[in-house]
């Protein structure tokens, strides 16, 4: 009898041990699915300023801005003292979006900058900014600004003390009124906006003020959007198309 109980005693420790296996594979499968910029997410467009001059047809620039150039497989500004900054209108695109993209340089001082930009629009500069201030090393400034027709709000900073190398990357997301600020993966600012920008497109900002040019550059831009279904995915019919 007490070898029974024994034995008893075993399969219900390993029911109980397989309960709660599973109820921890699940949730990590949830958190893969729903975590912003992670499972839960899709590409839907990208450029690798492998071009020469202008950035291509699938972009348009920003009406009073210069178009980003492309210069040896990076894109950077095309005149001192003038930010080039493109859209990515080749797609339609949700309200919920990110961008990434490498930071190549960013040097010199405080106006040399590589901006992702979220909710943009073509004329009058309606836009989320997530933004990289140089000099890169340990002196890198972080913004968050919200434009609205050209005039800037200061949403979140951080700096000049973060350390930012070149070929680091730069994430940015918005998801209804929260807009996120990622280093290498590693969320640095975050803002819920009071007064939220809507919709609008996502892009590319690069600036210097004066030459090199080369002195602010960027590469890998890359753009998505969180939720929708995606492809021979389905958890309880959720994300299956």
């Amino acid at each position: 009898r007490r070898e029974a109980l024994r034995r008893g005693g075993g399969v219900s420790t390993m029911l109980r041990g397989g309960v709660m296996m599973r109820r921890t594979l699940l949730g990590c499968l949830l958190a893969l699915l729903f975590w912003p910029g992670m499972g839960w997410s899709t590409e839907l467009g990208s450029d690798a300023c492998n071009g020469t001059g202008d950035l291509g047809t699938n972009w348009t620039v920003v009406t009073g801005f210069d178009m980003p150039q492309q210069v040896s497989g990076v894109c950077q500004s095309k005149t001192a003292n003038l930010a080039a900054i493109a859209l990515y209108t080749a797609t339609g695109w949700p309200n919920d979006q990110y961008v990434t993209l490498n930071i190549i340089t960013a040097n010199t001082n405080t106006d040399r900058s590589i901006g992702a930009i979220l909710r943009g629009t073509t004329t009058g500069l309606t836009a989320y900014d997530c933004r990289v201030q140089g000099p890169l090393g340990t002196t890198a400034a972080l913004l968050i600004i919200r434009w609205n027709a050209g005039s800037p709000t200061f949403l979140a900073l951080s700096g000049p003390t973060q350390t930012v190398g070149s070929g680091d990357s730069l994430k940015c997301t918005v998801i209804g009124s929260t807009v996120k600020l990622y280093i290498n993966d590693v969320e640095k600012l975050s803002v819920t906006d009071g007064s939220p920008i809507a919709s609008g497109t996502p892009g590319l900002l690069v600036y210097a003020i004066a030459n090199p040019l080369t002195d602010a550059r960027a590469d890998n831009w890359a753009g998505g959007d969180f939720g929708g279904c995606r492809s021979g995915l389905s958890l309880m019919g959720v994300g299956a198309c």
